[in-house]
């Protein structure tokens, strides 16, 4: 390698060349090497443009005259590292693929990310350079891997708030771009104004992290205000009567045509958008019309019929963006008669399964359920399948610590096994990240390439310093005990049937006794890490309080509210910084929420 070779690190002269106008996430790739390297190496590094590399998705350290370059453009994913005594060749099926193989060469020389931002990666100091040789060549397990939020989770009409949460976002987009993550879905609901965050836009483009838009947008894209003029257009209840709520009847092709031109709109809106999600309202009964002309059709036909409708708009207006039908509630089962456009994609999102076994546990009967769902849907739509995963839901998981290490690595392994090729998972900002790190971590090691999560855990631990054997131990404690709570979906709606009731009852008490365990056994752990993990387990331990007193039937309603209570105010006082927005203002009002939506839970 043509570098001043020296054991004193600081006399380094290091050069990453890229290419001439290279595309933004190229020059990003760039920049990230030549700034880890300084920070690593303690070598003065610069970045320079080629015209050797010019047109090319690649990036060579040290001298580009003569090196190896490959073009990797012909192949779907990937990329290659390769490197020599003169200089290291990153190169990448595409841009974004450049990227990674920037964060592979810095992971092989011992750099580790951490999903609480920057300032807790681990990084080596090296007083050689460069290290020995290395050769990678990887390409991930899907051919996107993304995350998605609630657009209501950025509190867009409240500005303090709204400032907050963007702060919160620079952590997890910078992780994205480390970890592999190429989509980011926001999800909005009909209360939304925004589909997008357009300050986060830049943020996103430099990573090479497409944005995809819509969520629970149908009663969206045919306005509430028409139903006025066009009663029509909107659904009929089950007394027979066409209302304003849930979606609309997609027997009327003019209500067709006005979401379709909606839809479009917002498109064009949004130049460059890589998925449109069309799901219907977020209800158990999911808001459709039961008239004459529609009673006869599956609601698994009317959500297709305007998820078809609208892919066939965005062709016609030459938008090339795939629309995603929601199977999700009342319509996860995989029946009906409609054959989805080519476009038309499946998002799978089986919010509640069992998250205390991989989807295809042979044993877990829930989990076959959706299991054999998810592989008729796969053939109905061709293999066009996105799995849209609820590992950080604050929501269902009512915020408490449920790591899901194994069952993540199990279910990743069974969704490539089955060729899905998307996967997304839900968070909500930062108080995702504070109770379900490791989730994160697992989710990312096992969208990977290889897909192993050990090595991922024990690199993540190391955060905890000499404490990192004993929070290690701990949390697969509490995954242990928590995947056996997490069998029936939302923590703090547990089921009322007495046999159902009494199993949560035993297992919410025997993870109690845990939690109370655990917590005091790490009483003497140091540092703010450890002093966050207490915090959580404490915080959880008073919700599973609150769900095993509520198992005991009416008798247990006071006990549980008190536990719940405590538990809300727990959260009231947690670190903004460490648990943001969502985690200390909406998580508190999620308790209170419960208690007016369903007070006999």
């Amino acid at each position: 390698m043509t570098i001043r070779q020296s054991a004193r690190a600081g006399e380094l002269d290091l050069t990453v060349h890229v290419p001439e106008n290279a595309r933004p996430v190229v020059a990003f790739a760039g920049s990230e090497l030549a700034g880890y390297i300084s920070r690593i190496s303690g070598a003065r590094t610069v970045v320079r443009s080629a015209a050797a590399l010019s047109g090319l998705d690649a990036l060579v350290l040290g001298s580009v005259t003569g090196a190896p370059v490959q073009n990797l453009g012909g192949e779907k994913a990937g990329f290659r590292v390769r490197s020599d005594r003169r200089c290291v060749v990153l190169s990448g099926a595409n841009p974004r693929a450049v990227l990674d193989a920037v964060y592979a060469l810095l992971a092989s020389w011992g750099c580790r990310w951490s999903p609480h931002g920057a300032g807790e990666e681990q990084l080596p100091h090296l007083s050689t350079f460069p290290p020995p040789a290395v050769s990678i060549s990887a390409r991930p397990r899907f051919a996107a891997t993304g995350y998605a939020a609630d657009l209501m989770t950025w509190h867009a009409s409240e500005p303090a708030l709204y400032r907050e949460r963007l702060v919160e976002d620079a952590a997890l987009i910078d992780w994205m771009g480390k970890t592999g993550a190429s989509r980011f879905l926001y999800i909005r609901h009909p209360a939304d104004e925004l589909l997008t965050v357009p300050e986060l836009q830049d943020d996103l483009n430099r990573r090479g992290i497409a944005v995809e838009l819509g969520g629970h947008v149908i009663p969206a894209l045919v306005p509430r205000d028409l139903f006025a003029v066009h009663p029509e257009y909107f659904p009929c209840g089950p007394d027979g009567v066409r209302n304003s709520n849930g979606n609309i009847c997609t027997a009327q092709p003019a209500a067709l045509d006005t979401a379709r031109r909606n839809a479009v709109d917002w498109a064009r809106a949004h130049p460059g958008v890589a998925g449109f999600h069309i799901w219907g309202a977020d209800l158990w009964q999911g808001g459709w019309c039961l008239c004459a002309e529609c009673s006869g059709v599956s609601v698994q036909d009317q959500s297709l019929a305007l998820c078809n409708a609208v892919a066939r708009g965005l062709r016609d207006a030459g938008i090339a963006c795939p629309v995603y039908y929601l199977a999700y509630h009342d319509t996860i089962e995989p029946i009906g008669k409609l054959v989805p456009d080519s476009t038309v994609w499946v998002e799978f999102a089986p919010r509640e399964r069992c998250y205390g076994h991989r989807l295809d546990d042979p044993q877990c009967r829930t989990n076959r359920r959706y299991a054999m769902a998810l592989e008729e849907y796969a053939k109905r739509f061709d293999g066009r399948v996105r799995v849209f995963e609820y590992y950080a839901d604050a929501i269902l998981f009512c915020g408490c610590a449920v790591p899901l290490t194994a069952v993540i690595e199990g279910d990743l392994a069974y969704y490539a096994r089955l060729g899905v090729p998307e996967i997304t998972m839900l968070q909500f900002g930062a108080v995702s990240r504070l109770a379900y790190p490791t989730n994160f971590v697992a989710f990312a090691a096992a969208a990977a390439a290889g897909g192993e999560t050990g090595a991922a855990m024990t690199g993540y631990c190391r955060r905890f310093g000499a404490a990192a054997p004993a929070l290690g131990t701990a949390l697969a404690e509490v995954e242990a005990a928590m995947g056996q709570v997490v069998r029936y979906g939302d923590v703090r709606r547990p089921p009322r049937a007495p046999d159902a009731a009494e199993r949560v009852r035993s297992r919410a008490a025997a993870a109690v006794a845990v939690m109370d365990r655990i917590v005091t056994r790490l009483a003497t752990a140091g540092g703010s890490p450890a002093d966050e993990v207490r915090e959580i387990l404490r915080y959880t331990r008073e919700v599973l309080a609150g769900v095993e007193a509520r198992c005991d039937g009416p008798d247990g309603a006071a006990r549980a509210n008190a536990h719940y209570l405590k538990a809300a105010e727990r959260a009231r006082r947690w670190s903004r910084d460490a648990a943001g927005v969502w985690g200390t203002v909406d998580l508190p009002r999620l308790h209170e929420f419960y208690e007016v939506v369903f007070p006999q839970l």
